[in-house]
């Protein structure tokens, strides 16, 4: 991603993640699933980049999704409260390579 267009210097990976959620939850490339293809986006960019998304549970996640869509949250209200489950495994320098099935809800 290019830092300067997703918060410059400031950005982090939390607030990054949210900014791709933003930006295909409410771009409406598909009929249906933009909502649910920005999450788990969202989702996996984290893992990809050596930390892990722990949400609290699932409902509450999709609550915050919906609200950041319909405009009643912003993306830094959002950023907030899913900052706390974005943790970086103690292990992160000895972590496995990824194969090419660890996300395979995308393909």
């Amino acid at each position: 991603m290019h830092m300067h267009a997703f918060g410059g210097n400031d950005a982090d990976l939390v607030s990054l993640g949210v900014k791709l959620l933003e930006s295909v939850a409410r771009a409406h490339a598909f009929l249906d699933g933009n909502k649910c293809v920005g999450f788990y986006t969202a989702a996996a960019f984290p893992d990809i980049n050596g930390c892990v998304f722990a949400p609290p549970d699932e409902e509450k996640v999709s609550r915050w999704v919906e609200q950041l869509a319909t405009h009643e949250i912003d993306a830094p209200r959002l950023t907030d409260l899913l900052r706390p489950y974005i943790v970086t495994p103690p292990s992160q320098e000895k972590s496995p390579e990824r194969g090419p099935d660890a996300y395979a809800f995308v393909q």
